[in-house]
């Protein structure tokens, strides 16, 4: 018998399901975006990584496997889900501030037990203004255009096509800084409305 991938999408080509077809692929997306996002900062807010003992290698790998996963989702997000994702970060920012100053002030502690400068505990510190300022920024993000999509700089060739530039997501962006709380949500939001996984 012919699989069950070919009986679904033949399915989804019969009058009427068509349109029910989309609307349950987009709900879908946007509780996977809702969900995994809010999860990492539910679990972010809980805990504390200076008490965490792990395989740097491991993590590193884990974490990669998982941001490839949720970018081939992201990529397809809509700019509603997008920005609905974003806005939901930003709620949960402010619903989880306590626990997560909590988890940065053991982090400061941590800091301070290794030796680290002033200079250095100072940008690691996050204080209530703090946060909110990182909500405040991914509610800015989400106001912002969507640039996926974009198309600029057409030309007409000599052989009588068009061609233009097309904004599309790269995938999977890495980003390598060093205490500052505050990049998580700056960068992760920036990433997110572009279409990218972080």
């Amino acid at each position: 018998g012919e699989s069950r991938e070919l009986r679904t999408t033949r399915a989804h080509r019969r009058p009427g399901n068509a349109v029910m077809a989309s609307e349950i692929v987009g709900k879908r997306r946007r509780f996977l975006l809702s969900s995994t996002l809010a999860g990492f900062f539910r679990a972010s807010a809980a805990r504390g990584f200076s008490g965490t003992k792990m395989d740097i290698k491991d993590y590193m790998n884990t974490l990669g496997r998982q941001a490839r996963a949720a970018s081939r989702i992201v990529a397809q997000a809509s700019t509603r889900e997008k920005n609905d994702a974003l806005t939901r970060i930003a709620a949960l920012l402010r619903e989880r501030a306590p626990q997560l100053l909590e988890a940065n002030n053991a982090d400061v502690e941590a800091a301070r037990a290794n030796g680290l400068d002033a200079a250095m505990i100072d940008r690691l510190t996050l204080t209530a203004k703090g946060v909110e300022a990182m909500a405040q920024g991914l509610e800015q993000v989400a106001a912002l255009p969507d640039p996926v999509g974009e198309m600029t700089d057409f030309k007409r060739r000599p052989t009588g096509i068009t061609v233009g530039k097309m904004r599309v997501p790269l995938g999977v962006i890495g980003i390598i800084y060093e205490a500052r709380p505050n990049v998580t949500a700056d960068a992760g939001g920036l990433c997110l409305k572009a279409g990218n996984a972080t």
